[in-house]
């Protein structure tokens, strides 16, 4: 007989789950606003960030509820305080989704653009983590969970080179200079999603093997 924290529990799978898809479609409408440099997709973003704020609310009080009336334990204690986590990193890779719409509004603004630079690495280990974070947190795989949190590695290598092409041409080019600011904290924010998106996958691992990788290499 399934109990009442069982039901309870099935419940906000399915409450993340709506919220892990608005976070998807939104981190990839951002990445496609920039690429495109599409000011009315990235107005959406934009507009878009406030349900999932008002989804990540929703979902952390039913979380404090459940846990308040039915004292999970063990394995569903682990279960509840890592939905919890995860609800909060979901939320900030919105509002990072955001931030990045943002930049593509006011470098659609500027009159002279200057260059644009490669970020084709950088999103494509972006949306592998993505992609697989989100899969090892539905189907409970850890194995998939501990290949996201080494991919992280490939985000901050790509993060590295394209500071290093900004910096350079901010040197060259100082005329440019504000483009080059946005597209630099276009990487930022992108390198700073991949730590959101480990810290799902950590969390993942922790549900299901009770294994605290927080401070592991």
């Amino acid at each position: 007989m399934t109990s009442h924290l069982d039901y309870q529990t099935a419940k906000l799978k399915r409450s993340i789950l709506e919220l892990v898809t608005l976070v998807e479609d939104s981190v990839q409408k951002a990445i496609t606003a920039f690429q495109q440099k599409n000011l009315e997709l990235a107005k959406k973003v934009v507009e878009g960030d406030k349900q999932i704020d008002a989804m990540e609310i929703d979902f952390e009080e039913e979380c404090l509820k459940v846990m308040a009336l039915y004292q999970p334990v063990a394995v569903d204690l682990r279960m509840m305080v890592s939905m919890i986590k995860i609800n909060d990193a979901l939320e900030r890779i919105g509002d990072l989704s955001k931030e990045i719409s943002k930049r593509v509004i006011a470098l659609c603004d500027l009159p002279e653009p200057g260059a644009y630079f490669d970020f084709q690495s950088l999103f494509g280990s972006i949306n592998w983590m993505l992609k697989n974070g989100m899969d090892s947190m539905i189907n409970l795989n850890s194995d998939l969970a501990r290949k996201v949190c080494v991919k992280e590695n490939e985000v901050d290598e790509a993060y590295g080179k394209i500071v290093q092409e900004i910096l350079r041409k901010i040197e060259s080019e100082p005329k440019h200079v504000q483009n080059y600011i946005h597209q630099l904290a276009v990487a930022d924010m992108m390198e700073q999603m991949g730590d959101e998106l480990k810290k799902i996958a950590e969390d993942v691992i922790y549900t299901i093997d009770a294994e605290v990788v927080r401070h592991q290499n």
